[in-house]
């Protein structure tokens, strides 16, 4: 099962969205990209994992990957820069 924790706001596009979910089959249930679905960029925290997933380009859920360490937190070194997140978007 998976519950919506955010839609839009913030400067986000409305279609941004992130998601709180169960487990990772939970992705597969997610709307899909597009205007009556998720933008590109929107997330997905998995608590079965302690993972978190973003929306890519082609409509497929990726696996946000960090630089190790414990507690599961965001430091510095694992948030990415504008120019990383630009060519990340292809914009």
């Amino acid at each position: 099962m998976f519950t919506t924790i955010r839609n839009g706001g913030d400067g986000r596009p409305f279609n941004y969205m992130e998601f709180l979910c169960d487990s990772s089959s939970d992705l597969q249930n997610l709307p899909a990209l597009g205007s009556n679905g998720c933008s590109v960029a929107s997330k997905a925290f998995l608590m079965d994992t302690q993972k978190t997933y973003i929306l890519d380009n082609t409509g497929t859920w990726k696996e946000i990957t960090s630089s190790g360490g414990s507690g599961g937190g965001i430091s510095e070194d694992n948030i990415a820069s504008v120019d990383e997140t630009k060519d990340f978007l292809n914009i």
